[in-house]
C-alpha cells in the first residue's frame, strides 16, 4: 500500500486511540440493546397482534426484524472498525505519511517530507482525553494553507517530540551533506 523510498526507515507506525473507537461503537452497542424491547414486549404484542395475525406469524415478524436489525448494526461496526484500524500515521525518517480511510473502497493518503514540515502542534480536549493521554495533531507545512490534521491519535506529545527530534535530525543530515 505504501512505497518507501530507497533509505527510507518507519520510525512509528500509530493509530487512532482505542477509547475513541469505543465512542464510536457505543451508540451501536446502546442500538443492539433496543432490540430487546420487543422481544420483552412479545406478551402483549401477540396479543395485540392475535386478531389479525397467527401466533406464528407474529413470532416470525418478530424474528425476520430482530435478525435485519442485528445484521445492519453489524454491518455498521464493520465500517467503523474498518475505517478505525486502515487509518494510521507512519513517521520515517524521511516523511510523514498520513492515511485515513473514507469508507470502504476510498482512502486518503497525505505525505509530508520532514524538511517541509514548519509547525507541530498537539490538542488536547477535555478530561477523557487529558486521563488517557490522546488527541489531534496538527502538522503545518510548508506552503501556506496545507495542514495535515490527525484525530484522536495516542500519546500525541510523543509523537510531536519524535517528529520534531527527526525533523531537526533530517535538517542536521542536509546541512551535513
Amino acid at each position: 500500500m505504501i512505497d518507501l523510498h530507497p533509505e527510507e526507515k518507519i520510525i512509528l507506525i500509530i493509530r487512532r486511540h482505542w477509547l475513541v473507537f469505543i465512542g464510536e461503537i457505543l451508540p451501536l452497542a446502546i442500538a443492539t440493546l433496543l432490540i430487546v424491547v420487543p422481544i420483552l414486549f412479545s406478551a402483549q404484542i401477540f396479543e395485540y397482534a392475535r386478531e389479525y395475525l397467527s401466533e406464528a406469524q407474529v413470532a416470525s415478524t418478530i424474528t425476520f426484524i430482530s435478525t435485519a436489525w442485528i445484521l445492519i448494526i453489524w454491518i455498521i461496526f464493520f465500517l467503523v472498525f474498518t475505517d478505525y484500524y486502515l487509518d494510521i500515521l507512519i513517521v520515517t525518517n524521511q516523511r510523514i505519511i498520513d492515511v485515513e480511510q473514507k469508507g470502504m473502497f476510498a482512502r486518503d493518503i497525505a505525505t509530508a517530507p520532514l524538511g517541509s514540515i514548519q509547525d507541530v502542534k498537539i490538542e488536547i480536549l477535555g478530561i477523557v482525553a487529558t486521563m488517557f493521554n490522546f488527541g489531534n495533531l496538527h502538522l503545518q507545512t510548508a506552503g501556506g494553507d496545507k495542514e495535515i490534521i490527525i484525530r484522536g491519535i495516542k500519546n500525541p506529545e510523543h509523537v510531536k517530540k519524535l517528529i520534531m527530534s527527526t525533523h531537526q535530525s533530517e535538517v542536521v543530515a542536509e546541512d551535513q551533506s
